[in-house]
C-alpha cells in the first residue's frame, strides 16, 4: 500500500507541475507597484514568470516520461524552495497573492497554499527511489491507484483558493449602454414576445418606418391602422442581456408622430 501512495505521487505532482506552468503562461497577474518588494518584481517579472513556467511545466513533463533519481530531486529541491517562497510570502506580503498559479493566485496567501505547498514538498521526496515513470502509474491508476489519486485531488481542490477564482472569473463588464447589439437579434427577441402578437393585426407594413437606439433600449415604429385611423406602433426592446427582455408598446396617431420630422422625438414624452 505505501508503494502504491508513494507511485500515486508522480502523476499528482506532474499534474500540478504542468497545470501551474500553463497558467503563468496564460494568466498574468495584477501588475505591481514600482515600490513593490524585490521578490514581488521577481514573481512579476514576464521574462522570469516564462522561464519559470517553462522549468515547472519541463519537470512535470519529465515525471511522467522518466524516472531518473535527478528528476525526482529537483522535483524535490523546487517545491522546498517553493514552500519557503509562500511561507515568505505570507509572512511578509500576504495582500500580494502567491502567483503559484498566474493570475488566479492573485487573492491573499492565506493558511491552505502554505499547507499545500508543504503536502506537495512530502510527496516530491516521496518519489525518489520510485523505480516507475508516471505514465506507467497512470496506466495502472485503477483500483487503489485510481481511489487515491481521487481522493488526493479533492484534498489538493479544498487546499486550492485558485478553484474558486476559476469558477468566477468572468468577461470584462460591459454596460449595456456600450455593449454592440445587432439589429436581428432585437427583431428576433420583438418577434418571438407576446407584444408583437398583441399588436400584429394593426400592422400594416411588415418593416418598420423607422428604427433608432437610446442607450439601453431600441425603438422600432411600425405604420398601423386602428378603428379607421392611421396609428404608429412603437415599440422599446430592452437591450440587457436578460432571459426575457423588457419590451415595451405605445400607440400613437399617425399625425402626432411624423416619422420624417427632425424635431424632437415624440416618444421621449411618453412613458415607457
Amino acid at each position: 500500500m505505501l508503494e502504491v501512495l508513494r507511485e500515486t505521487q508522480l502523476s499528482l505532482l506532474a499534474g500540478v507541475l504542468i497545470a501551474a506552468g500553463l497558467s503563468k503562461l496564460l494568466l498574468r497577474g495584477p501588475e505591481q507597484p514600482t515600490d513593490a518588494r524585490a521578490l514581488d518584481l521577481l514573481r512579476h517579472h514576464r521574462g522570469l514568470n516564462v522561464g519559470v513556467a517553462m522549468l515547472e511545466s519541463g519537470l512535470g513533463i519529465a515525471l511522467l516520461v522518466t524516472p531518473h533519481p535527478s528528476v525526482r530531486v529537483a522535483t524535490s529541491i523546487w517545491f522546498t524552495a517553493t514552500t519557503w517562497i509562500v511561507g515568505e510570502l505570507r509572512a511578509h506580503r500576504p495582500e500580494a497573492g502567491c502567483g503559484c498559479f498566474g493570475g488566479l493566485s492573485s487573492t491573499p496567501v492565506g493558511i491552505r497554499p502554505v499547507v499545500r505547498s508543504v503536502l506537495l514538498t512530502g510527496a516530491a521526496f516521496a518519489t525518489v527511489g520510485v523505480p516507475v515513470p508516471g505514465t506507467e502509474v497512470l496506466r495502472m491508476s485503477l483500483g487503489w491507484r485510481g481511489v487515491t489519486l481521487a481522493v488526493e485531488l479533492a484534498v489538493l481542490a479544498a487546499l486550492s483558493p485558485e478553484i474558486g477564482a476559476l469558477l468566477t472569473r468572468r468577461r470584462p463588464y460591459v454596460p449595456c449602454e456600450l455593449r454592440t447589439s445587432p439589429l436581428w437579434k432585437t427583431y428576433a427577441t420583438l418577434h418571438a414576445s407576446g407584444a408583437w402578437q398583441k399588436y400584429t393585426p394593426m400592422i400594416t407594413r411588415s418593416e418598420p418606418v423607422q428604427v433608432w437606439r437610446e442607450l439601453c433600449w431600441r425603438f422600432l415604429v411600425y405604420a398601423g391602422r386602428s378603428d379607421g385611423q392611421d396609428v404608429e406602433v412603437v415599440f422599446a426592446v430592452s437591450l440587457e442581456e436578460a432571459r426575457h427582455p423588457s419590451i415595451q408598446t405605445v400607440i400613437l396617431e399617425a399625425e402626432e408622430s411624423d416619422v420624417e420630422d427632425t424635431g424632437p422625438n415624440p416618444f421621449a414624452a411618453v412613458p415607457v
